[in-house]
């Protein structure tokens, strides 16, 4: 708390931050393709933050330096979270927002994550407070769950719904390359995350996933577990590559920024260190920069429909590597069905896109 307390009296601030962008009114607006000017000060306030939480964390001890590397990854993705719902609530009352994509990603983020919590009921039964009567704890929880998983389904389904208007008008690459190249997208970002897991993670830090055991049905856990985050990654990974290929036009100016943008995405993707093992977590965060800075470059780029079939890959691949523990014998029923379930919310989100692209 001294540490943060230090940081809010220097010149990282949030008010001298807000100050500095509203100096410089030519770089802190960007010009829609639709022509409507948007104030992008919001962003310079959160890098700024950002970038000043980075360099406290690695003058702390190491307990201070993970919570508030956990604290500056959960910022920079929630605040992209967050602004691309804003960007697509303003995208839908100007009409250029695709509801069916709103419809589809936020119901089936709060299915998935309504289902995965009710399952999870034993868990969250013996976390109760003892403090005040069982139904009003009960109601309590459920209460707020609810109310937290809608908005966080709300969140989602906006940021997909304003991606189809942000992609380029033109056709793209065809669908049959579109899958192939974003399955192999895919398999390579799987190869990139396994290394990646390998250096930031000790021997002794390796266990095997036993969270299933403490819900009611082991296989519908591992079955619907990997959905919220597909569609979580989705959201916020194609949040990110349409604003990069909207500002960088086609990868024709700016292309330095968007590279820093990309590498400090793919460093804080890494996670958190695992105790203090801070060296395999930097090696780790420089792999994952290095991967998603060259699937984007050479190859995501093209046609950003890519996309869902290379997250979805991924998640499939991500999978079946935790079934090949085996903890469980139901993990190999729920694996398969998980990896069905996840590829196919891959190729019909990128055949959504395809056919929604340019327009609402």
């Amino acid at each position: 708390m001294r540490l943060l307390g230090s940081l809010a009296s220097k010149k990282y601030t949030l008010p001298v931050l807000a100050e500095a962008a509203a100096s410089c009114p030519s770089r802190a607006a960007t010009a829609t393709g639709s022509g409507t000017v948007v104030d992008s000060s919001t962003f310079v306030v959160v890098g700024g933050i950002a970038l000043a939480l980075l360099g406290a964390a690695f003058g702390a001890a190491a307990a201070t330096r993970n919570t508030i590397l956990r604290i500056l990854i959960g910022l920079v993705f929630g605040g992209v979270l967050v602004g691309a719902a804003i960007f697509g609530v303003m995208a839908w009352s100007q009409r250029r927002f695709t509801p069916r994509l709103f419809v589809a990603g936020a119901g089936l983020m709060l299915a998935a994550s309504t289902i995965a919590a009710a399952n999870n009921w034993p868990t969250l039964l013996a976390a109760l407070p003892t403090v005040a009567p069982l139904p009003v704890a009960i109601g309590g929880v459920a209460a707020t769950g609810l109310v937290g998983l809608t908005i966080m389904a709300v969140l989602i389904g906006l940021a997909l719904g304003a991606v189809p208007r942000r992609l380029s008008r033109s056709d793209g690459l065809p669908r049959r390359d579109v899958i192939s190249l974003g399955a192999a997208a895919g398999l390579f970002a799987a190869g990139i995350l396994a290394a990646a897991a390998w250096l930031r993670t000790p021997e002794w830090a390796v266990t095997t996933d036993l969270a299933p055991l403490g819900t009611l049905a082991p296989i519908v856990q591992v079955a619907i577990g990997p959905i919220a985050g597909l569609l979580t990654r989705m959201a916020v990974i194609l949040s990110i590559l349409t604003a990069i290929d909207r500002a960088t036009s086609d990868w024709t100016r700016w292309r330095a920024t968007s590279c820093a943008a990309l590498a400090l995405v793919g460093l804080l993707a890494a996670g958190v260190p695992a105790g203090s093992h801070y060296a395999g977590w930097l090696a780790a965060g420089l792999v994952t920069a290095a991967g998603l800075l060259a699937a984007y470059v050479a190859l995501l780029r093209f046609d950003l429909t890519m996309v869902p079939v290379a997250l979805g890959t991924m998640a499939a691949i991500e999978t079946l590597s935790r079934a090949v523990q085996r903890p469980l014998p139901v993990v190999l029923i729920g694996s398969a069905i998980a990896t069905v379930v996840v590829l196919s919310v891959g190729w019909w989100w990128s055949r959504a896109l395809g056919r929604s692209r340019g327009h609402g």
